[in-house]
């Protein structure tokens, strides 16, 4: 079966490489979650199980706040 969204496993490795590497972290899990009314993202944040909408894309960017690609 196709999950629904990345599994906790997932996002631990992400962060565990992110922090092993120096690399800049957003965290897009915890920022749609603070945008959603429950702390569950849900259609307001997501087009299908993956795929942000515009929302979404802004939560995540707007959590990344003035840092470039370069995490500068």
């Amino acid at each position: 079966p196709v999950p629904i969204r990345a599994p906790s496993a997932v996002n631990e490795a992400i962060r565990r490489v992110a922090a092993d590497t120096g690399a800049t972290l957003v965290d897009g899990e915890a920022a749609l979650a603070r945008d959603a009314r429950d702390g569950i993202a849900g259609h307001e944040q997501f087009l299908d199980y993956c795929h942000p909408t515009d929302r979404g894309h802004r939560v995540v960017a707007t959590a990344g706040g003035r840092r470039d690609v370069r995490g500068r």
